[in-house]
């Protein structure tokens, strides 16, 4: 028989546990925060255009899946309105070829309902502006240095 306590088993107290669920929370938490701001001020915002772009798309499958009442006929139209608005701004936020695509979606009338055009024919009147040097800086990175004529 053993009379060494090193071989009896023991619970870990819950500070401990706690311990070890916290650590890994808080450097998921602060990776998190150090990739938002480096995407934020040294990338183009790649990660929170997509991020911001998933949110949008799991609240819209939320929207069309729980939010249609089949006895409140005027419960779609609310739907696709709140959805509209919804993409529209992820569109004007995200800007760059997230605004192509919002003018897109205007011209699918045939296939978008109305509530999504309407909204979206906006998008031609408010697109901002590009400075022309942006421009002619891309210009000339895509065809090494020539300028327009």
């Amino acid at each position: 028989a053993f009379s060494d306590d090193r071989y009896t088993p023991t619970t870990a107290s819950p500070d401990a546990m706690h311990r070890w669920i916290r650590r890994p929370l808080a450097a998921a938490a602060l990776g998190g925060v150090t990739l938002h701001q480096y995407d934020t001020w040294v990338g183009d915002r790649v990660v929170n255009r997509n991020l911001r772009a998933v949110w949008a798309a799991i609240q819209t499958t939320y929207d069309y899946k729980f939010c249609i009442n089949a006895e409140d006929p005027t419960s779609l139209t609310r739907v696709h309105e709140r959805v509209a608005k919804r993409w529209f701004d992820v569109c004007a936020t995200n800007g760059g070829l997230y605004i192509k695509l919002g003018q897109s979606c205007q011209q699918l009338n045939h296939v978008l309902p109305q509530e999504y055009t309407t909204l979206f024919s906006q998008m031609f009147d408010s697109a901002p502006p590009v400075p022309n040097e942006d421009i002619l800086r891309v210009f000339r990175q895509d065809f090494g240095g020539e300028t327009p004529p």
